[in-house]
């Protein structure tokens, strides 16, 4: 009975509208998750990260299709994203290990 304020919005209940598929930062914010995480993206790290894959495909005259190189770029992304930079040796090993 959220409607008639009898009943709270607390996390449990936020956890159980999200299990049946809510989509919970609509309900809270109005706004559709995949825009809020849109906005929380650091698109500078994600092109710098793509731009590097990139070089490193050119520079070994590799051609990556465009699957490939998007799960590259995610798996970089999530690993880098908390320290907010590349990680070299990080970069290089995965790198290696997708060729």
């Amino acid at each position: 009975m959220i409607e008639t304020d009898q009943s709270s919005l607390g996390a449990e209940r936020l956890l159980e509208l999200g299990s049946h598929g809510f989509d919970v930062l609509k309900v809270l914010t109005g706004e559709p998750g995949v825009m809020a995480a849109g906005r929380l993206l650091n698109w500078e790290l994600s092109l710098a990260i793509s731009d590097r894959v990139d070089a490193w495909a050119r520079s070994r005259e590799i051609t990556l299709a465009p699957e490939k190189k998007a799960i590259i770029v995610k798996h970089l992304y999530l690993k880098f994203a908390a320290q907010e930079r590349i990680d070299e040796v990080a970069l290089s090993e995965t790198l290696f290990m997708a060729a």
